[in-house]
């Protein structure tokens, strides 16, 4: 009887020390279930991360998509305005060049003090063969900033050139027989006109601003790029290469990059 106890009592103790493998296993097997589910709780997190991310790349692409179209709207009302004010200015200039077609620029007559204006368009004009009455002139005045040179001296600097006579005539047509007698007399001097030393003078259009400006540009690059010609009639510009080349009318300073070219870019030559 105290031997079969003290095995038994052996037995209990050496399964205490020692569990089964049944039991490991089933141990095992409770951590992998539970392993399995945590995996499957976190794939369904993932799942609806990827919706999540889904939804809100496709909101963000839709929001792109509006802003690009926004940004194509916003372009072609930029483009219409600009080509808008283009017409626009186009039309002002138009208007502001017709309300100057019975006007011509006499260049090269020497200020002087108490002059007479219209005695000297008058003489101005009779020495290229047409003759004016005052009642055909309906004003003549100086345009622009009077030169500091003193009075009754004349000067060589290109600075200090005399404004030019601006004269408006009552009717266009006489406007028109003065420019064309002009185009027929060009060494006409200021000989009898103004005293001092004799100079050329010339007979031009008026022309408005902006014109005046285009017309700079124009004679400036058609000398840069090989034009022979570069003139004025009835306010428009035009253009011509050759003798035997078309006339091209230069309307905007497109114009002038499309039929002409580019400026020249001149180098500035270091101090």
């Amino acid at each position: 009887m105290s031997r079969g106890t003290k095995s038994q009592t052996l037995k209990s103790k050496m399964a205490d020390e020692h569990p089964s493998p049944n039991a490991d296993m089933s141990s095992l097997l409770a951590e992998l279930r539970q392993l399995r589910n945590e995996l499957s709780e976190v794939k369904h997190q993932n799942l609806d991360i990827k919706k999540e991310m889904s939804s809100i790349s496709d909101t963000l692409h839709q929001t792109l998509k509006e802003h690009s179209k926004q940004m194509e709207r916003a372009k072609l009302e930029i483009a219409d305005l600009k080509t808008t004010v283009v017409i626009l200015q186009q039309q002002i200039a138009s208007q502001e060049q017709e309300g100057m077609k019975n006007h011509l620029e006499i260049i090269g007559l020497a200020e002087r003090d108490n002059e007479n204006l219209y005695h000297v368009a008058m003489m101005a004009s009779k020495k290229i063969g047409i003759e004016l009455n005052e009642s055909d002139i309906d004003e003549v005045v100086r345009v622009g900033v009077r030169s500091r040179q003193p009075p009754n001296r004349p000067s060589q600097n290109n600075a200090s050139r005399p404004r030019p006579i601006v004269v408006k005539l009552t009717r266009k047509r006489k406007r028109d027989d003065v420019m064309n007698a002009a185009k027929t007399r060009r060494n006409v001097t200021s000989e009898g006109l103004v005293d001092g030393e004799p100079t050329r003078i010339f007979f031009n259009e008026r022309l408005s601003k902006e014109n005046r400006k285009l017309f700079r540009e124009a004679r400036s690059r058609a000398s840069e790029h090989g034009f022979r010609y570069c003139w004025t009639r009835n306010g428009s510009i035009f253009v011509r290469k050759a003798d035997n080349k078309p006339a091209i009318r230069i309307s905007t300073h497109k114009d002038l990059e499309d039929h002409v070219g580019t400026a020249v870019q001149k180098e500035v030559t270091p101090a």
